[in-house]
């Protein structure tokens, strides 16, 4: 009889040992969801709501182009900046450099008009090198048809999608860009998690690259290392 106590005695400590295992391990797999599920939403919250914006910028001498708005809050208060200029615009703070026909620096407002611009794919870029930066030839043939670069462009940040549409360009004949309207958009994105734009997915026609050319468009992260 003692022997059959001894082996019910161990079987039920297995079968209460097995329990407990899995007990330890539901719980470490519900601590685990519940982190994931945390750290899901501290990712959405830790971005200011902003309200959306539509604007038309009409740019009649594109020389001079003047490019301001905020990006806001729900209830008005100013998050983002949004200057848009040209390379030679001496109005420009000294220590804020920009490039191209038409550079759009996007900044927090609360800094006012710095040396920043969260529309870059890297940080170790320079502001002045983000897609935010037009050049004439980005408004016309083949260039102009090129996805991320050309006259149609998506950024996504910061809880935020963020597009700016060229539209109704005017060249001289010699080829001068002389006007053109920019569309800016922002809706917001909860999908959109990084501080700065999300790589487009293609690569800069512009870049001196052998092979390189608004003709061919080619898919791929410019900025990888």
């Amino acid at each position: 009889m003692g022997i059959y106590l001894r082996c019910d005695d161990r079987l039920a400590a297995a079968q209460n040992g097995l329990m407990k295992a899995q007990s330890l391990r539901g719980w470490r797999l519900s601590l685990a969801f519940a982190i994931i599920a945390i750290v899901g939403l501290q990712a959405q919250a830790q971005w200011p709501r902003i309200a959306p914006l539509d604007t038309l910028f009409r740019v009649q001498d594109a020389t001079h182009p003047d490019v301001k708005t905020f990006i806001k809050s729900p209830t008005g208060k100013p998050i983002y900046l949004l200057i848009c200029r040209q390379s030679d615009d001496h109005a420009a703070p000294r220590d804020v450099n920009y490039s191209g026909d038409l550079d759009c620096h996007l900044m927090s407002a609360e800094l006012g008009e710095v040396e920043e611009n969260l529309l870059l794919e890297d940080h170790r870029l320079s502001a002045w090198y983000s897609r935010g930066r037009m050049f004439a030839q980005h408004l016309r043939g083949a260039c102009a048809a090129y996805p991320e670069y050309g006259l149609l462009r998506h950024f996504r940040l910061r809880a935020m999608q963020i597009s700016m549409e060229f539209k109704g360009a005017v060249f001289s004949p010699s080829g001068k860009l002389r006007s053109y309207q920019m569309r800016f958009t922002v809706v917001p994105d909860s999908t959109a998690r990084r501080d700065i734009a999300e790589i487009s997915g293609y690569l800069d026609p512009d870049r001196r690259v052998p092979g390189r050319s608004c003709a061919k468009v080619t898919r791929g992260d410019e900025w990888r290392n």
